[in-house]
């Protein structure tokens, strides 16, 4: 009560009647009876009154902030606040916009890609002069796409845990402080306070910035030579209850660090643990510690704690350093912001623990105010004649002081998700099942021409374009409590009858019942990226039209010299007719690889399984006894590109020309065996027959061995491979070669 008198509002009523029921407060005057009855007065009337952070103007200079996460977390909006509350002493010449990037809900590389999408497209006109970011999600993103949508603009980053980010080699025009969490001075001041502690029971989450506060605490751990120990909670904790009732069962000698760990409600929506942290406090046996602010007033005993606030405010001091012409590289990277050791009287008293045990310079909140010491008759006497009085003030300053909260709740609610929804250019709208529209941001209302003073006289979407409609209604009906959220891409039809093409990211929003309450969509127009996908399938169409005839005319003309030779040949007889013929042979196996590209869908690649069946017939047809000779095709599903296709047939060539001219000389017949597999490693070709075999000695060095040394130099100088032949019986040619000349996209297909 004493504080609310010297400007501290209680925050429960419990306060006031604990001072009541102190036995060591004595009454020595009436007069004290009085002022303390005013005092209930004023600190009731008086609860409730807070001051608004000053809000920041459209000004001269811009400055862009991208935060990782979403507004309603407490650490986000503090840091926010923090940022907005120093540049508004700018006295409105700098203009603040700000983009949350919501990574605790989806961080998958479809949302990065759009977010990329949507600052190219927001901020292509009007780049910011200097860019804030928070925590590790934001920086990676900047350093990933930051020289592509904001080429030479200023980064000042905050909140980063990951120390990797920010190494030596920092990029130039990146400047800002690290979120350094004191977890080291943290547990020392515990220890200082009970060092009978001998485990940590650390509510870190494992998401990148949680794993980066988990090395941290290994970190320190390490210090202390085994003597303290760490717990995390284990991965399938991922509700309240499944992370309160692991919290209960906590022994003695353990304390709770929590920093931040992700929750799921029933919804399956996701929050933050700082909205539970009392009652994880509640049903604790054990002290709960952290190295965050934001969990002051909320169980925890205590720790040396990092304020979200005071990291936003110094971001954005040296974000007006930077505008005002100081070059961020002459700003060092404050890599050790402050940390203050804060403490709390009521969670130090619940467990007995000792305020001589606290570091120096510790601030202890929630103290008992100063004694004044009354009369115990007085103060008896007091109590049964205003008793009345007083509960009924306590009930009112009680229920005053949560109406008041819960309305600037509500209203500071509102005010962020109208300050984040218009300023948007995407087309954002809520609506009920009857499509009658509830809210409408200025973008959706300029674009259909709406009236903005009464959205709700207009249904959605009346102009969706006849063909479409069927599936826009399946597209609603197939949202679910399970799966409320999806996309669509349809056609509207404006009021001058122009046909426009939109993209529509729907979410239903279901009642206590299952029912579907309200729908919330946001849009953006596509037309310019339709145009211009159809505009490249004909060009696509036309190329691949002509590719094809190209490799049909080059296959025709293979055919011509392949019947020029086997005419020439036809006049000759003996070794001269068979080197023609050979040449003939060659000539038909590349000629069959245009023939396979000309036929096959995609026109970089061919079917190899389908290619070398085709192919070994025609090699081995023409010789005498070819029905006799069974050929067998093992491909595993590849796919090859002309430049691999190409020499491997010439090889197949000449294998099989080999194989029908020597390996079943003197035998009724055989087989011939092709085997041919891929991965992203390497590409193996095996050709073996079960023949009479290859003769002693190197077979490449043979004066009429021609086509073994072309084989041997197309698989070492083309395909940058190895070939070996196998022992008897039989011939086995074994060829390997790297996959790098292999496409990646292929390669990837065939894991």
């Amino acid at each position: 009560m004493y504080a609310c008198i010297f400007g501290t509002i209680p925050a429960t009523a419990s306060e006031i009647l604990y001072f009541l029921h102190l036995p060591s407060y004595y009454v020595n005057r009436k007069t004290g009876a009085f002022l303390f009855l005013m005092a209930v007065l004023l600190c009731t009337f008086g609860a409730g009154v807070h001051a608004a952070a000053p809000e920041v103007t459209i000004g001269e200079t811009r400055v862009l902030y991208i935060s990782s996460y979403a507004p309603g977390y407490s650490w986000n909006d503090e840091l926010t606040n923090g940022i907005a509350t120093r540049l508004a002493k700018e006295g409105g010449s700098v203009q603040l916009s700000v983009e949350h990037m919501d990574t605790k809900t989806v961080s998958d590389d479809i949302h990065y890609t759009n977010l990329r999408a949507l600052y190219a497209h927001k901020y292509a006109a009007h780049q910011p002069d200097v860019i804030i970011v928070s925590d590790d999600n934001a920086l990676r993103f900047m350093l990933d796409n930051g020289d592509d949508l904001f080429y030479g603009v200023p980064v000042v980053f905050t909140g980063i845990n990951d120390l990797n980010l920010i190494g030596p080699d920092l990029r130039p025009g990146y400047t800002g402080t690290v979120e350094r969490l004191p977890v080291r001075e943290t547990i020392d001041a515990a220890l200082m306070i009970d060092p009978s502690i001998t485990a940590i029971y650390s509510i870190t989450d494992t998401t990148p910035t949680g794993t980066a506060i988990r090395n941290q605490i290994d970190t320190a751990l390490a210090t202390y030579n085994g003597t303290v120990s760490v717990r995390y909670p284990t991965a399938d904790i991922d509700t309240a209850d499944e992370l309160i009732t692991d919290v209960r069962s906590l022994p003695s000698g353990t304390i709770i660090l929590i920093t931040t760990y992700s929750l799921f409600d029933d919804g399956g929506r996701l929050y933050h643990v700082d909205l539970i942290a009392e009652t994880l406090a509640d049903e604790s046996p054990v002290p709960m510690y952290s190295t965050a602010s934001i969990f002051n007033g909320r169980g925890i005993v205590g720790g040396v704690l990092n304020s979200p606030y005071l990291l936003g405010t110094d971001a954005a001091g040296t974000a007006v350093l930077i505008l005002q012409g100081t070059p961020p590289g002459a700003i060092p990277v404050n890599l050790n912001p402050a940390g203050d050791p804060v403490f709390d009287y009521a969670a130090l008293q619940r467990f007995g623990l000792e305020e001589s045990g606290l570091p120096p310079g510790s601030t202890i909140l929630n103290t008992p105010s100063t004694e004044v010491t009354f009369e115990r008759t007085t103060v008896i006497g007091l109590a049964v004649l205003g008793g009345a009085l007083i509960i009924l003030f306590l009930i009112l300053a009680v229920s005053h002081r949560r109406i008041r909260a819960v309305k600037n709740l509500l209203q500071k609610s509102e005010e962020q998700y109208r300050s984040v929804v218009e300023s948007q250019t995407e087309l954002i709208t809520r609506f009920r099942p009857d499509l009658t529209i509830v809210f409408a941001n200025d973008a959706y209302l300029q674009y259909y021409g709406l009236n903005k003073e009464a959205p709700s006289e207009t249904t959605l979407r009346l102009r969706v374009h006849p063909d479409d409609e069927a599936r826009v209604m399946d597209h609603f009906a197939s949202l679910t409590p399970a799966d409320p959220v999806a996309t669509i891409e349809e056609r509207v039809l404006m009021p001058d009858g122009e046909v426009r093409w939109q993209q529509w990211s729907d979410r239903a929003i279901f009642d206590d019942a299952g029912r579907v309450a309200e729908y919330q969509s946001v849009g953006i127009d596509i037309t310019d990226r339709k145009v211009a996908e159809e505009e490249l399938k004909r060009s696509l169409a036309e190329k691949t039209v002509l590719l094809q005839e190209v490799h049909h005319r080059v296959k025709n003309n293979l055919a011509v010299i392949s019947s020029m030779l086997e005419m020439q040949a036809m006049g000759l007889s003996g070794n001269e007719a068979a080197v023609l013929r050979e040449a003939e042979g060659r000539i038909l196996s590349m000629a069959a690889v245009h023939e396979s590209l000309y036929r096959s869908e995609s026109l970089e690649e061919i079917d190899a399984q389908e290619h070398f069946t085709a192919l070994a017939a025609q090699i081995a047809g023409p010789f005498p006894g070819a029905d006799a000779v069974k050929i067998r095709v093992d491909v595993d599903g590849c796919r090859l590109p002309i430049s691999v296709a190409m020499p491997c047939s010439l090889i197949v060539n000449e294998f099989i020309t080999n194989a029908m001219k020597y390996a079943f000389a003197g035998r009724s017949g055989g087989t011939i065996t092709i085997i041919l597999s891929c991965d992203e490693r390497e590409v193996y070709l095996e050709f073996a027959d079960d023949g009479n075999g290859m003769p002693p000695g190197d077979p490449f060095g043979k004066a009429d061995s021609l086509g073994l040394r072309m084989v041997k130099n197309f698989v070492e100088y083309q395909l940058r491979g190895t070939i070996s032949l196998g022992p008897p019986p039989g011939t086995r040619w074994q060829i390997r070669f790297p996959a790098a000349r292999y496409p990646a996209d292929r390669r990837e297909s065939n894991k």
